[in-house]
């Protein structure tokens, strides 16, 4: 990078800002770019709004950036940090590319999700970038209902909150990595809250889906894992990569009644058995108190198995006995719930 470029790029000066002014200019600028998208949301073509309405699009305060350069990356460049390691000098910054904002609702966080057409001329590893601090994604008024739905990400929640016209409570934890820094820095303000963990049916879904139950149970919340797979028409099950099919997909390639039928089934499927788990966490808390482990709460035992065409899986159902004393005496919902082989 020549002199002129490591002073300026995109109207940006190199160093401009003291290092220390980074966390405030980071904020200010997370926050430009969130009014400006907004500002830009009508003119996000109709071909990358994946099935979702504009009233949707609003609703959740989405937002449209057609020439986005990663914010994080911008704040570092104008305090003069963003250089390379080996060298010391200003590297470039990223290219703009077309995106997709997509905020939190206290609108300190945004995704910036790449327009299909954008992806194209991208690693997938950039397809989806963030900027503020990582919070759970949901409609407000989600957070009151007595039953949860646990999606993975942003479009899938809104979907679901399309085709049921709000009547699923639904939550996206922006992907499984972040299920703790998302959902679980919440669950002190949702007690009493009963929820329905829904991610892909593939091995790592299922893999994903077993550890969020985990966090779940452990924090004393009843918990019931479910797939889209298994809700699906018996013709769209033989479709390639089925297993892996996710609320948007549903709702953009087969239409809102489908994916509000799926929804209130899954309600209907699981109501029974969280009722059941909090029944149990409401009697022990009663007989030992709110630090006792919860060594009685156990998955209700399936007749049948997940035939998704991966690896079968079965849930334990073992209730354990905890009559002896250490490393024993732990085990708890945590061992009862693994996956084990059929």
């Amino acid at each position: 990078m020549n002199n002129n470029e490591r002073q300026f790029q995109y109207g940006l000066k190199f160093g401009s800002l003291p290092e220390e002014s980074f966390d405030e200019e980071y904020l200010r600028l997370t926050k430009l770019d969130l009014a400006e998208a907004q500002a830009n949301l009508d003119q996000l073509p109709e071909t990358e709004r994946r099935g979702l309405t504009m009233e949707t699009l609003r609703h959740f305060k989405f937002g449209y950036l057609p020439n986005w350069i990663n914010t994080k990356c911008r704040a570092k460049f104008v305090c003069g940090t963003y250089v390379d390691e080996k060298t010391g000098e200003a590297k470039r910054l990223p290219p703009p590319s077309e995106r997709i904002i997509i905020p939190t609702a206290s609108m300190n966080h945004f995704n910036a999700v790449a327009t299909p057409r954008a992806r194209r001329e991208m690693g997938k590893q950039y397809w989806k970038q963030h900027a503020g601090t990582m919070e759970l994604f949901c409609d407000p008024d989600a957070l009151k209902a007595d039953t949860i739905v646990v999606v993975e990400g942003e479009i899938d929640c809104a979907s679901i909150w399309q085709a049921t016209q709000g009547a699923v409570a639904a939550v996206a934890i922006l992907g499984c990595a972040n299920q703790q820094k998302t959902l679980g820095a919440r669950l002190h303000e949702l007690k009493g809250k009963k929820f329905i963990v829904l991610l892909d049916a593939d091995s790592s879904g299922q893999k994903n889906a077993k550890k969020l139950c985990d966090m779940l149970i452990k924090e004393r919340h009843p918990a019931e894992i479910c797939y889209l797979y298994e809700y699906l028409p018996t013709n769209l099950k033989k479709a390639p990569q089925a297993v892996k099919v996710d609320a948007n997909e549903i709702l953009f390639y087969h239409g809102e009644e489908l994916l509000d039928s799926i929804m209130k089934k899954i309600l209907d499927s699981t109501c029974g058995e969280l009722y059941r788990l909090a029944t149990q966490i409401e009697q022990e808390q009663t007989a030992e108190g709110t630090d006792a482990n919860p060594s009685l709460i156990l998955p209700r035992a399936k007749n049948d198995k997940l035939n998704i065409g991966v690896q079968s899986q079965k849930t334990a159902t073992k209730n354990f006995e905890t009559d002896t004393t250490g490393d024993d005496a732990k085990r708890t919902i945590l061992d009862a719930l693994k996956f084990v082989p059929a």
